[in-house]
């Protein structure tokens, strides 16, 4: 058993080890204590709450996994939407009737996108409507954007400060750039235009979450360390096979060889297709090349909690 005492209760959940290859706490903080205190509280009194019962110097928390959301009421997602939905990652539907979907998911951990009923799923385990739908039963539409810890240190992201003040950059990626719902039109799908319920989703996070403006950049900074490191590994094995041992060499036969691999393919073509793929903010933006930064950083919004559940570690 990873974390063999758990210790539970309405607000959080406590997984205690004496382990030396995990954080010694895992914390899950309940959405209900999130909405009913705040993020910011209820994060500071979980840490004073594990000080206590371990009575040990805490290293900096780090977080393993956010949550946010926001609902929606009046809106449910039909089958003839389906094609709509815009997007380069995996998508799994779960349950629906003759008309509606329960659940559609994009993507997969580290980083998803959900899309579901929160109506139907708490009526399904017998809860009754949320205190903030005030008496309204549905439909409700909850848009979850779920990042965990693979996902944020790409980013750069692991304090719970960190993380907080990039909660509007986290939500845009996935309503953005993850996933965007479109009107079914004639013409290519880049250009169908978007719909207005996915508009108001998108503008959502821009109203209440705090964001950097920096997050698309740290992930193209990383990207790009990537391809670089890969491209010397092939660089120097062509070289190798070539009898060169300089890159200015290796990249010279390379070229000298391209002609036998294009095949007609156009080079233009595939960076262009390759390029409408980055995010939105990091083509608008003046990328230093060295940094992969923007020039100038964007200040963050106002804030409001409308995260569901914070995981940290420490």
């Amino acid at each position: 058993m990873r974390y063999p005492v758990v210790i539970d209760c309405f607000e959080l959940r406590i997984h205690l080890t004496n382990s030396g290859h995990l954080p010694t706490v895992y914390v899950e903080l309940r959405s209900a204590f999130i909405q009913e205190v705040g993020l910011e509280r209820a994060f500071a009194e979980s840490v004073e709450l594990v000080a206590a019962i371990t009575r040990r110097p805490l290293s900096e928390p780090h977080v393993s996994r956010i949550d946010l959301f926001a609902d929606y009421a009046g809106w449910a997602v039909r089958h003839a939407d389906y094609a709509g939905f815009i997007t380069q990652a995996k998508r799994h539907t779960h349950g629906s009737d003759a008309e509606h979907y329960e659940t559609i998911q994009f993507g997969k951990t580290p980083f998803l996108v959900r899309v579901y009923r929160k109506d139907i799923e708490r009526r399904d385990k017998g809860y009754p409507p949320l205190p903030t739908w005030d008496g309204y039963e549905g439909p409700v539409t909850r848009v979850e954007v779920q990042a965990s810890s693979q996902f944020l240190r790409k980013l750069g992201t692991r304090t719970f400060a960190e993380v907080v003040a990039a909660r509007g950059d986290i939500w845009r990626y996935g309503t953005h750039d993850l996933v965007q719902l479109r009107a079914i039109s004639p013409g290519k799908r880049d250009r169908w235009p978007l719909r207005s319920d996915w508009r108001l989703v998108q503008e959502t996070g821009i109203e209440h979450f705090p964001a950097t403006g920096v997050v698309p950049f740290l992930q193209v900074r990383g990207d790009r360390v990537r391809y670089l490191q890969a491209l010397y590994g092939y660089f120097s094995s062509l070289a190798a096979i070539e009898g060169v041992y300089e890159v200015r060499a290796a990249v010279m036969r390379f070229l000298a060889l391209l002609p036998t691999i294009e095949r007609g393919r156009s080079f233009a073509q595939q960076v262009h297709r390759k390029r409408a793929r980055l995010p939105r903010s990091v083509l608008a933006g003046n990328i230093d090349s060295d940094s992969g930064l923007p020039a100038a950083e964007g200040k963050p919004n106002a804030a409001t909690n409308l995260s569901n559940e914070r995981h940290a570690d420490a």
